[in-house]
């Protein structure tokens, strides 16, 4: 099917499809986090689910197009939220890691000082939340991966204007200078943003991944 402005309908994506793309990233590790695991399954399957209705809206090419651009930018909120989701959960595991290391006393106090006051818990996933979170974990994460991976600065600008529009769309406020309310999202541009997730997703995972285990020792996942 061709939408109304010409792009190639979205198709429903099997997860476990998503899965074999996500290791064939160059990806090393021999076991994913679980944080990782539900992104490629639980989470991918939310947005492809979205992606999938885009794909199939009928009526007049004027419905077709608003009735896009509405969803487009549900998709934008709710891209957000599910890679929100997942760095949250993945700074957890992280957390629970270094706290399952040290006496069972003390066990949950050290887990609630890497958790109190995260700013993923309030904030959007920026790279600046992102990375203060992630960073008392004892390293400089935007740093560690972009010494794995170049493209990471690209991925962090698609992350950083992927989270523009979602507030833009959240608190119906098109003040920002790359955003406008006329502004008409494509599938391509959804696509990319999902893309630069999926490759921080992956960076994320195999750094903090190493990291844990030459702080303390033991594999993390």
């Amino acid at each position: 099917m061709i939408l109304a402005n010409g792009e190639p309908s979205a198709r429903r994506v099997d997860s476990r499809v998503v899965l074999l793309r996500v290791n064939r990233w160059n990806w090393d590790a021999d076991m994913p986090s679980q944080a990782m695991n539900a992104w490629v399954s639980t989470r991918a399957a939310v947005l492809d689910e979205l992606l999938g209705v885009i794909g199939v809206i009928r009526g007049s090419k004027k419905v077709q197009r608003t009735a896009i651009q509405y969803l487009s930018r549900s998709f934008a909120v709710m891209l957000s939220a599910e890679f929100q989701g997942f760095c949250k959960d993945l700074h957890r595991e992280c957390a629970e890691h270094f706290a399952s290391l040290v006496p069972a006393g003390i066990e949950d106090v050290v887990l609630q000082q890497f958790l109190a006051q995260r700013l993923l818990d309030r904030g959007n996933p920026n790279p600046g939340n992102i990375g203060a979170d992630f960073n008392r974990l004892g390293l400089k994460l935007f740093d560690e991966v972009f010494r794995t991976d170049s493209r990471v600065l690209t991925w962090r600008q698609e992350l950083d204007n992927l989270n523009e529009w979602r507030n833009a769309v959240a608190h119906n406020d098109y003040a920002p200078a790359r955003i406008s309310a006329q502004s008409q999202l494509t599938l391509t541009q959804l696509r990319s943003w999902r893309s630069a997730c999926n490759h921080l997703a992956v960076v994320f995972d195999k750094v903090l991944g190493k990291h844990l285990e030459t702080k303390t020792g033991v594999k993390p996942w």
